[in-house]
């Protein structure tokens, strides 16, 4: 059971090699979903072997690697990474059947390059994810960048080059201020233990510099410019207001399938390196500086919702509510709270199901009409049936419906930010209003409006079959959480626990390391 972290892993890396080998492209994209299902199975092996009494690291791999620096191949299963290694693992077959078809100028050589740097996409998520590496971490981290650009400034629309450089510039330039912070630690460990190590629990246990009264003067401290350099990173990719000025062109820009994956994938790396990586590594830091977050998750939450109501344009307008969504997300981070943290961690597999399920739909729209000006659509409801009940499921589940599942995780994350930063979380909460009204607002506009311009020669096709079952399949996940959440929040509570723990110890509780570093 140990070796299987290591095939999914690698196995859509391999797989994607083979592809490029094809002599014949029309079986790309039937291969891809063949490799992606296969560690679909594995992951679902994962889900179901997992031990939710046991606390720590499991089916785990650790190999040395760089061992003058104390670098290792350590890969693990634990509460933090399991959600977003199983939802990982079976987006990416559903992505592939949900966009089979591709656009009528597409190439075979288009076909084989996409779904082979899909799965590339696929091997560094899942990298990144079970990296009990800090080292590691970043190398995954980085192995995700390369097929985004490539498929952003080789697919993307009339606008990819000016996106793909921005989104480059963006994600690189926090991936270099992480890589010095990594750096830096690995030579504190050495300096404070004697012993290199790049481990993210040997690291955990280092104690830097930083006097919480001095406010945000505690930046200048060795603690507060670690911190700083690895919240640039991970704020970029989450994103968090101000750092997400790359979000909407990119994911308008971008390819449906390529959309899914930033949406639903990358920016929950960027959640996940918080919860795994800042918090635990710099507790004081996190503490200080968590109430101001509080605040810039809630602005993100407003300002997400405000800008997709201004939109005309449909993927856009979906683009800013991923915005406004995946800040709940980081509100709940930032609380510090079990319940807030597991509500997060539960709302990064919500809001993946959703923002899926929405960019497919938009995504088959777009073929039909040729366009994405809400102006284009109108009264689908009457021809396509099955699309409208579709997208209603995951607009529901955006707009938080109780018995959905955005409304569990939502309700989690407001509860226990409220009694943390109670005017953040009023903020906050305005947002769900916001949200409901941009959101219902999209589908009477596209299902029920009236379309502007002629028509005559638009074919309103419904969802094909495949279209159907990935549909199926994520408004199964829409209910099902939202209905029973606990079997999911079982997997993660002692995990989340224990970081909180960690992060916010009791005050008649001593620190067990004593490793105190002044790098």
């Amino acid at each position: 059971m140990n070796q299987l972290l290591s095939w999914m892993i690698f196995l859509p890396a391999v797989g994607a090699g083979l592809i490029l080998l094809l002599p014949q492209a029309r079986l790309a994209r039937p291969l891809g979903v063949l490799i992606s299902a296969v560690v679909a199975a594995m992951g679902l092996m994962l889900w179901f072997n997992f031990d939710t009494q046991a606390l720590g690291p499991q089916f785990g791999i650790k190999q040395p690697w760089l061992p003058d620096l104390g670098i290792s191949f350590d890969v693990a299963l634990d509460g933090l990474n399991l959600p977003l290694v199983v939802f990982t693992a079976l987006l990416t077959p559903l992505a592939f059947l949900g966009t089979w078809s591709l656009p009528a100028d597409a190439t075979n050589s288009m076909q084989k390059r996409m779904t082979a740097l899909v799965l590339l996409m696929e091997c560094g998520a899942l990298g990144t994810f079970l990296s009990q590496d800090l080292f590691l971490f970043y190398v995954f981290w980085e192995v995700i960048l390369i097929p985004a650009y490539l498929l952003i400034g080789m697919y993307g629309g009339a606008d990819r080059v000016k996106t793909t450089l921005q989104f480059f510039i963006y994600t690189f330039a926090g991936s270099l201020l992480m890589l010095v912070g990594i750096a830096w630690m690995i030579y504190a460990q050495k300096s404070t233990t004697g012993v290199f190590s790049a481990s993210i629990a040997d690291l955990q246990n280092l104690r830097f510099a930083f006097d919480p009264a001095s406010g945000w003067g505690g930046l200048l401290s060795a603690q507060g410019l670690l911190f700083a350099a690895f919240a640039a990173a991970f704020f970029v990719k989450s994103p968090l207001v101000p750092f997400h000025a790359w979000l909407p062109s990119t994911y308008t820009q971008a390819p449906t399938l390529v959309t899914i994956y930033l949406a639903a994938v990358l920016s929950k790396m960027g959640t996940y390196g918080i919860l795994k990586i800042l918090l635990p590594l710099f507790p004081e830091a996190a503490r200080a500086f968590g109430p101001t977050l509080m605040w810039l998750a809630a602005i993100g939450i407003v300002y997400g919702a405000l800008l997709a109501i201004a939109q005309k344009n449909l993927k856009t307008a979906i683009a800013y509510s991923s915005l406004s969504h995946v800040s709940y997300i980081l509100l709940g981070l930032f609380s510090l709270t079990p319940s807030g943290m597991n509500g997060a961690l539960l709302q990064m597999v919500n809001h993946g199901i959703a923002i899926t399920g929405l960019f497919l739909l938009v995504g088959h729209l777009e073929k039909s009409r040729g366009s994405l000006e809400l102006s284009a659509f109108g009264g689908l409801a009457k021809t396509t049936p099955v699309l409208a009940t579709s997208f209603m499921m995951m607009v529901l589940s955006s707009v938080a419906l109780p018995g959905t599942n955005g409304f569990v995780g939502e309700f989690m994350v407001l509860v226990s930010s409220f009694r943390v930063e109670s005017g953040a979380t009023i903020l906050a909460a305005t947002g769900m209003v916001l949200g409901a009204v941009y959101m219902l607002n999209l589908y009477q506009r596209t299902m029920f409006g009236a379309t502007e311009g002629n028509t005559a020669a638009v074919s309103w096709s419904d969802l094909s079959v495949k279209e159907i079952v990935v549909m199926a399949v994520l408004s199964t996940a829409v209910v099902g959480i939202g209905v029973a959440p606990q079997g999911y929040l079982d997997r993660s509570k002692l995990a989340i626990e224990a970081t909180v723990k960690h992060i916010s110890p009791e005050p008649t509780q001593p620190d067990q390391s004593g490793r105190v570093s002044t790098f």
